[in-house]
């Protein structure tokens, strides 16, 4: 089933969607994450915490790059963690957040648990001292913040060139769609795997990285931090297919 196929009235295009993606991102180790999963997943405990910053255009309208660029960029940040379901290694997604409602809008579509916050992360320009190009030594940071409370903060400080990015090895996206009845209508629950056509990343940064978490995040231990990472990415997704 593609959940993409009758969304043609809506504000959102159909895909395909591309993305260019900037992130920065702790691998962890968490421990109290499953209580916020669906009851059929089960966490490795292994997990992945970033801030991002995001270039997309959906179905081909490459125009809208140069003609409204609102609808073009967004910022995201998100916990995700390595589950198991039916068996297979999945990517999960319990909390995500963006900066764009349409973005948003897209993502529940797609099975993302996305909400609006204010998302900030450091970046890089070409002339600017020190932050020109990220090296060794170059420190990064960037924090999510959702009415009044400070959700979670990651620093990273870059050391070397690595091959891999961590989420390389959670296996492919699984979503959770969830939309509840309202008055006689039906409930929808299904889970969604991530169909991606394309994808590569480029030099991948590590280094020594740090997380908190707050809010109603508090409840989940960070019990190990494996590294700190920068790096480009894209992708290029086709739809969903339930699973």
């Amino acid at each position: 089933m593609n959940v993409q196929a009758e969304i043609s009235d809506l504000r959102i295009p159909q895909p395909p969607f591309y993305y260019g993606v900037d992130y920065v991102g702790v691998h962890v180790e968490l421990e109290g994450v499953d209580k916020f999963l669906p009851r059929e997943l089960k966490s490795t405990g292994e997990g992945w915490i970033y801030v991002s910053e995001f270039v997309s255009v959906s179905g081909e309208d490459w125009e809208k790059i140069w003609t409204d660029p609102y609808f073009t960029q967004y910022r995201e940040a998100a916990i995700a963690v390595k589950v198991m379901f039916q068996g297979k290694n999945y990517l999960f997604f319990p909390f995500m957040w963006v900066d764009k409602d349409w973005a948003l809008i897209r993502g529940w579509l797609n099975g993302y648990p996305k909400e609006i916050a204010r998302i900030e992360m450091s970046k890089f320009h070409p002339l600017l001292p020190r932050y020109s190009k990220p090296e060794a030594g170059v420190k990064l940071g960037g924090y999510v913040i959702r009415g009044k409370d400070a959700l979670l903060k990651v620093v990273v400080e870059l050391t070397e060139i690595s091959n891999t990015p961590p989420p390389s090895s959670f296996g492919p996206t699984l979503t959770y769609r969830y939309f509840p009845a309202i008055g006689d209508g039906s409930s929808v629950r299904e889970f969604a795997k991530v169909i991606k056509s394309e994808g590569k990343t480029g030099t991948i940064w590590k280094g020594r990285g740090g997380v908190e978490l707050g809010g109603a995040l508090g409840e989940i231990k960070v019990k190990k931090v494996m590294g700190g990472y920068f790096y480009p990415s894209f992708f290029k997704i086709d739809g969903t297919k339930r699973e």
